[in-house]
């Protein structure tokens, strides 16, 4: 038997028609995860650059494809969000050793990962829900830690700075308080390097590091 659309069904139907082609062109991919950790669907990825096809993955769990530890993790992580009915925001990383079927011997750099985990408002099979919005930031990563390591090194010597050696210091000093950890400091200076640079500029002088 035929169903008879009026206009307003149509306009309905068309609606969600649009709202999947949507989804399915968001450039970072989008999971609907239920607590147990069931790839109900996924949608997006198409930043080619980043992702490989997703769909593969529906009706499995982040348990089979992820190692028993970091599988912990996310599942954690879908707690919280149900729990809270919140928008979730955190960062991961991701390597061979962390993915199951692949060889020990990983990618030299970690994937770094910013996830948005958001509880929805229906179930699937009986089970809670939330939609999974992954963003590689490897990037931004690799970017924010240069920024540090300037930032705590000295350009020179590629040794650690000042800002960087007290707040070294002062974490030794904690362990060393807290678990009598044995803790030496070594103090090094170079004779005459300050004549050196007096008198014959600091150019000279930077070499004799």
């Amino acid at each position: 038997m035929d169903t008879d659309y009026s206009s307003s069904d149509e306009g309905f139907l068309m609606g969600i028609e649009q709202a999947f082609a949507v989804l399915e062109a968001l450039p970072d991919p989008a999971f609907v995860l239920t607590r147990q950790g069931k790839y109900v669907a996924v949608f997006g990825g198409r930043d080619a650059r980043y992702y490989h096809d997703g769909s593969g993955l529906v009706g499995l769990t982040i348990a089979d494809i992820i190692k028993p530890e970091k599988a912990d993790w996310f599942l954690a992580q879908i707690e919280q969000a149900l729990a809270s009915r919140q928008l979730l925001i955190t960062e991961y990383e991701l390597d061979g050793y962390d993915v199951k079927g692949l060889p020990d011997k990983g990618p030299a750099q970690p994937i770094w990962f910013e996830a948005r985990i958001q509880a929805l408002d229906f179930r699937v099979d009986g089970e809670p829900v939330v939609l999974w919005v992954a963003s590689n930031i490897s990037e931004r990563r690799r970017y924010e830690l240069k920024l540090k390591e300037l930032g705590e090194t000295d350009q020179l010597t590629g040794l650690y700075n000042r800002r960087k050696m007290e707040r070294e210091l002062t974490f030794q000093f904690e362990i060393f308080k807290r678990h009598s950890v044995p803790t030496s400091i070594l103090i090094m200076d170079l004779d005459n390097l300050k004549h050196v640079n007096d008198t014959q500029g600091h150019h000279l002088g930077d070499g004799c590091y």
